[in-house]
């Protein structure tokens, strides 16, 4: 599995600051970074914070330890960095979002590619910084017009029968699951 190492870790935070210094600035006032943790503990490879920290200071950064669904909770629009978990919750928990990531970071599998070709083709997926600020600045203050419309809503409905499971049953499903691991 390909994750980001080294210098890539360093390109996706510079694409970020590229990124807000093209956001108006009504939104660049509301933008924050919500840092890796891992079991409540922030982990910050590359020195991440410092580097967010010397350029915007602590108020741009959310708080270690605030767990991820208050974080989405209270947001407007989540811009999610990597296609994994966090994606998902993002997905279900019906907060606008766009994932922003340089693909030859992350390896996805074949089924992962199409469904990143339509959030691509619909303005969900991003992988230049200066195009994803540009629909930023159209949809905003406005973010649930777009958000709620009829092509977004079955993009969004897609998505989440691909990558979530949100069967009612569910529990039982992975009841059955178990019971037949050998």
């Amino acid at each position: 599995e390909r994750n980001p190492y080294g210098r890539e870790n360093i390109d996706q935070i510079d694409n970020c600051f590229k990124l807000i210094k093209n956001l108006n600035p009504d939104l660049q006032n509301v933008t924050k970074f919500k840092l890796n943790s891992y079991q409540g503990v922030e982990r910050d490879n590359w020195f991440i914070k410092r580097i967010i920290k010397e350029k915007y200071g602590n108020s741009k950064i959310i708080k270690a330890g605030t767990h991820i669904r208050k974080t989405i909770n209270e947001s407007k629009f989540i811009i999610n960095l990597y296609p994994q978990t966090c994606l998902s919750e993002t997905l279900i928990s019906n907060i606008p979002f766009a994932l922003f990531y340089n693909p030859s970071h992350w390896d996805v599998s074949d089924e992962c590619e199409e469904m990143i070709l339509l959030m691509k083709k619909n303005h969900i997926y991003f992988e230049d910084p200066k195009q994803l600020s540009d629909h930023l600045n159209k949809i905003w203050p406005t973010v649930n017009e777009w958000w709620n419309s009829k092509a977004i809503l079955e993009v969004r409905n897609y998505l989440k029968d691909k990558m979530a499971n949100l069967d009612k049953n569910w529990k039982n499903e992975w009841v059955n699951f178990l019971k037949n691991v050998n």
